[in-house]
């Protein structure tokens, strides 16, 4: 599918190396901007030690340290609504609270069933699921990397 797209819109796969033609396809003059091409996340499971060696997990019932500034997708894989606490790593969390508490350093976010939700972490650095349903997982991106740093 994708060979066939590129191959509309640039008449070819071999002038999918034009900048010229790639400079047509990328700003949209009609919005006075560039075009952005939603490719999907790249998705991954958060990262902690076990027993001196790096493991991934979906599962957050236990708070799970993320680095600040990430953006996290969450899916609810249960029939009832759960919640997820987003906080600071100032007192560990082992309680989630109820919908819509929020405090000075954290706040309780709803996951409707069967759904997908995106988040972005800002100040906190802590995640805590309310039930094992919700897989956790964080988006990788790079450029946070760059611009914020592990508090």
């Amino acid at each position: 599918m994708l060979k066939g797209v590129i191959a509309r819109v640039f008449n070819g796969a071999n002038n999918g190396t034009d900048e010229g033609q790639i400079e047509q396809i990328i700003y949209n003059p009609y919005a006075g901007a560039q075009k952005n091409l939603a490719v999907g996340p790249f998705l991954e499971g958060i990262a902690y030690e076990n027993a001196g060696a790096m493991a991934y997990t979906t599962n957050a019932t236990t708070a799970k340290k993320i680095i600040f500034g990430s953006q996290i997708m969450v899916f609810n894989n249960n029939a009832a609504v759960q919640n997820i606490r987003l906080s600071g790593e100032a007192t560990v969390p082992v309680a989630v609270g109820a919908i819509g508490d929020v405090g000075p350093d954290f706040c309780v976010i709803p996951c409707r069933p069967g759904e997908w939700a995106i988040m972005s972490l800002g100040p906190y650095n802590m995640v805590l699921a309310s039930h094992a349903d919700l897989k956790v997982y964080v988006i990788k991106d790079d450029t946070k990397y760059a611009t914020l740093s592990e508090k």
